[in-house]
């Protein structure tokens, strides 16, 4: 019998991996046991030292998170490196403006603590150089002092020297000059903090602020995210790219993150790395602007005389419980709406109406009978209506409370409706009902 590799490396590739729990305790003992065992021995090892400008100078990381950096900064993470103004420029929406705006957007958003800190550190930077220049000035007047005295002082700059046998000029004792330390003082336009808030709208993992671990180089103004614990403006920032095809994406150079349409309507968000591809359907694209599903009129209302005489004309076919059709236009020169009956045939379960090719109306709501049987659209309603329309049907029309439906939609994608979003109620109407000749225009169905 052939086994295959996981087989052979006795690992079940069906199994689902457990959850790892550490426990902290037992971890320190087996330290300490393998150290008292020598296993903890790194002799001869090469060990791993950190330059010396990625050592942060910060005791927390509350602290760099407060920490202010300019707009000349880069923030490297998942393989990318990420301009600090990019960056900047997406938390305040200000893609195009002057860099300067920009700033003066990012200082607004500073938090007022941080501010204050900065004020407090500005002002004992000075006093430390103050005193540091006063103490090089009391230094120099010593100095002077000593020189001025030399000749009165001269016997007690004489020492005997035992193994010479003579007397000879004392050492002088190195001078200590005073030190003041003068407290570093880091300026820049946003915190650290506010570039996780901006990371965090397409790397979610940055959302919880106690998940990451911030590495700081002053030296080459870098930082350096890791995450420790789970996963959480008109234009695409400079990091993304939008492409309608995959075959597009695919012959692009590759951005940290890229979003690809699909023939099925749905965007979806791409990430590689030198070992790895992921595509999702994307969940949010925070580049783009809000879209809500919808239905409005540009126009007014529909008149509720509208409403009265196709029910006047629906009733009518009721005792034949035969179907009837009518429709609402939009006349472009008068720029009103007009109700319509044109030449039709029905029965009981079926109407098909002849539409008039009039280039100066556009067909605005289509409405049609179940006389006695439920207000649903049925599966031809639904093969049928694939125009840019609103769509009604009226049932029951025998009881007190008729029923109804409105959708409104395009190529099978609906949206329901309710009877007053289209009509207007509180419009004025004459007492007439439908026109009488439209009962000839219904014909049975063939």
């Amino acid at each position: 019998m052939s086994l295959d590799l996981f087989s052979i490396l006795g690992i079940d590739a069906g199994a689902v991996a457990p959850v790892v729990t550490t426990d902290k305790n037992a971890a320190k003992k087996k330290q300490a046991s393998d150290k008292g065992s020598g296993k903890g021995d790194t002799k001869g090892a090469k060990l791993m030292v950190k330059p010396k400008s990625a050592i942060r100078r910060y005791e927390t990381q509350a602290d760099i998170r407060k920490m202010l950096v300019g707009l000349d900064w880069t923030v490297h993470y998942a393989m990318h490196s990420f301009p600090v103004a990019d960056l900047g420029r997406r938390l305040v929406e200000m893609n195009d403006q002057d860099i300067e705006e920009v700033k003066a957007a990012l200082w607004a958003m500073v938090p007022q603590d941080v501010k204050d800190d900065l004020e407090k550190a500005r002002q004992a930077k000075a006093e430390a150089e103050a005193a540091a220049a006063g103490g090089n000035a009391e230094a120099t007047g010593e100095k002077l002092s000593e020189n001025s005295d030399a000749e009165s002082d001269e016997e007690d700059d004489l020492e005997f020297n035992e193994e010479e046998g003579e007397v000879v000029q004392k050492k002088p004792e190195p001078q200590r000059a005073t030190e003041t330390k003068i407290p570093e003082v880091q300026e820049g336009e946003l915190t650290v903090d506010m570039l996780r808030l901006t990371l965090a709208l397409d790397y979610f993992e940055f959302a919880n602020e106690e998940a990451v671990a911030w590495r700081v180089d002053k030296e080459n103004k870098r930082l350096t995210p890791s995450i420790s614990a789970g996963k959480m403006g008109n234009n695409f920032p400079a990091y993304q790219a939008f492409h309608w095809k995959l075959s597009e994406f695919e012959k692009a150079p590759s951005k940290p993150i890229n979003y690809v349409a699909g023939r099925d309507g749905r965007l979806y968000e791409i990430r590689e790395n030198a070992h790895l591809k992921v595509t999702v359907a994307a969940r949010m694209v925070p580049a783009l602007e809000s879209v809500t599903e919808g239905v409005s009129f540009k126009m007014d209302k529909i008149p509720g005389m509208f409403l009265k005489q196709t029910l006047d004309f629906f009733k009518h076919f009721v005792p034949e419980q035969r179907e009837a059709f009518v429709y609402v236009a939009r006349n472009r020169s008068t720029v009103t709406y007009e109700l319509h009956c044109p030449e039709q045939w029905a029965n009981r379960d079926n109407v098909d109406a002849e539409y008039p090719d009039d280039p100066e109306r556009d067909i605005v709501l289509i409405m049609h009978s179940h006389h006695v049987m439920p207000a649903v659209f049925s599966p031809k309603d639904d093969r049928n209506d694939k125009a840019l329309c609103v769509y009604g049907v009226f049932g029951q029309l025998d009881k007190p409370t008729i029923d109804h439906c409105f959708r409104a939609g395009f190529n099978g994608h609906y949206l329901y409706l309710n009877i007053a979003d289209v009509f207007d109620a509180e419009s004025t109407y004459s007492a007439c009902t439908f026109p009488p000749e439209w009962v000839d225009r219904v014909h049975p169905y063939v």
